[in-house]
């Protein structure tokens, strides 16, 4: 399913054209070529109010540009035509979901055949199903259509203009001076090592954790290196949000949570609107207080005191606003009010952004760990931060002593950064290439709690594979309607 979200990513952007919706001997010719194209449109069809809007000028020629063009880009994609295929051939399925006994009497297994309420029924029975696996095809379908048709359509729809990127020479003249690099890549040997000694820590990943740890201990006078896979934007440059390369989508088993990790120097920070969940709301201190009955941490680390106090350091640091009033959106007024009715208690959470009229940037508003934390580390001449962007680590190198494994370094792949105006690529000046394996070593640790500081995904001991807190988003879809319950 990382091929569809990959495939999902390179269609968002596509460029809307202005054409007529094609007539019923374009779709049969179009059909006849490709079987999938009648279930393409099928699909679209019912994620979209198609039929709906069928006689409105504006939106219905919109729609017919979104769709068409999702299949002219996608419909040689091996990933795309896997996901289509299921609804093709909808009795394959089996009979595990009710799909086999709901078609029986209609006498078809194409979703193409099928009426609407037919082929919303037969989503349903999908989304509701015990298997996980058809859960999982019904959410990504859904994700898929809904988030690229939308995606295409949203400016001419909405009339407002996304300038997502600034101009090349505000770029330039707001592109930060680095220091020279203490970094030194031995091209024979594969190996960076640092000109002024042994690197005291070695943080793997820039994202709200890493970058609070490499500003901290730097100004303790370590000599700290951070390695992220994502790439080194200059900040303020882009509309970082809506960048889908600076965006790793994740979802839950299921398919139906989406988890929006940044693929960027400043990680999250770059590409959520929101620092993070306090750590001092109830459901983060309930996660705290099961770790510590569990034995995962000891029984007097992280207080609710020591937390609320780095919390609020966090918030001044990165310079985090709570939302106001005005601010509140239509679409989260009918949550608001709905909430309200219920006898609920909403509240405005913390934003990682500049108030309305505030930000220096031109076409965002954005706060990040990278240009509130990260860019005085780099930029500091006693002791600079070190980094290096675009370098995804495969794997913790270990040293046997005395028969127990100390970590003492890491093994990296080179990454290519994106092609955006904006992206510092490569900052110190390494030379290296796409791919090419090079290993970095610090000084050794025997445990996660001494000076080796490792966020990776594919080491899932029990402790740090139930030490996990993520950045949650739920697709929503609702008619307008002035109230909500």
């Amino acid at each position: 399913m990382s091929a569809i979200r990959n495939l999902a990513a390179s269609l968002l952007t596509a460029t809307v054209l202005f054409v007529s919706r094609p007539n019923q001997s374009q779709r049969a010719a179009a059909s006849q070529q490709d079987p999938l194209y009648a279930t393409h449109t099928a699909l679209f069809s019912t994620f979209l109010p198609v039929d709906e809007f069928s006689q409105d000028r504006q939106i219905s020629p919109l729609f017919a540009t979104a769709e068409e063009k999702i299949w002219s880009q996608a419909q040689s994609a091996a990933a795309f035509r896997q996901l289509l295929m299921p609804f093709a051939h909808l009795r394959a399925l089996g009979d595990a979901c009710g799909v086999q006994a709901y078609l029986q009497p209609l006498d078809t297994e194409s979703f193409a055949a099928l009426t609407l309420p037919q082929r919303e029924h037969v989503l349903s029975l999908l989304g509701s199903c015990r298997q996980n696996a058809l859960r999982h095809l019904a959410a990504s379908v859904r994700d898929f259509y809904i988030s690229k048709a939308y995606g295409a359509i949203q400016e001419p729809l909405t009339g407002i203009d996304l300038n997502l990127k600034a101009s090349h020479e505000w770029i330039e003249a707001h592109t930060p001076y680095l220091p020279p690099t203490r970094l030194r890549y031995d091209r024979d040997r594969h190996v960076i090592v640092s000109a002024d000694g042994p690197i005291d820590y070695l943080i793997v990943g820039s994202g709200p954790a890493g970058s609070v740890l490499a500003h901290e201990l730097r100004r303790g006078g370590k000599r700290v290196l951070l390695v992220e896979r994502g790439s080194f934007i200059v900040p303020g440059s882009m509309q970082t949000r809506l960048i889908d390369a600076l965006i790793d989508a994740r979802t839950s088993t299921d398919g139906g949570v989406f988890i929006r990790n940044g693929m960027a120097v400043g990680g999250g920070t770059q590409v959520n609107v929101d620092l993070c969940f306090a750590p001092t709301l109830p459901a983060i201190q309930a996660k705290i207080n099961g770790w510590r009955q569990q034995g995962r941490i000891g029984p007097h680390d992280f207080t609710l005191a020591e937390i609320a106090s780095a919390y609020a350091w966090v918030k001044t640091a990165i310079g985090t606003r709570q939302l106001s009033n005005s601010e509140i959106n239509a679409n989260n007024h009918v949550l608001w009010d709905g909430a309200l009715r219920d006898g609920l208690h909403p509240k405005l959470y913390d934003l990682n952004t500049y108030a309305p009229g505030k930000s220096p940037y031109p076409v965002t508003d954005k706060r990040s760990s990278e240009s509130q934390l990260l860019l005085d580390a780099l930029q500091d001449k006693q002791n600079p931060l070190s980094m290096i962007p675009d370098a995804d680590v495969r794997r913790v190198l270990f040293e046997q002593d005395d028969g127990k494994p100390k970590a003492v370094g890491v093994e990296l792949r080179m990454r290519s950064p994106i092609p955006e105006d904006g992206v510092i690529a490569d900052p110190n000046g390494f030379g290296a290439t796409s791919g090419e394996t090079i290993a970095i070593h610090a000084k050794p640790a025997h445990s996660a709690r001494q000076p080796f500081c490792c966020v990776l995904e594919f080491i899932m001991t029990r402790s740090v594979a139930a030490s996990c807190c993520i950045h949650l988003c739920l697709c929503l879809v609702a008619s307008n309607t002035p109230s909500m319950r």
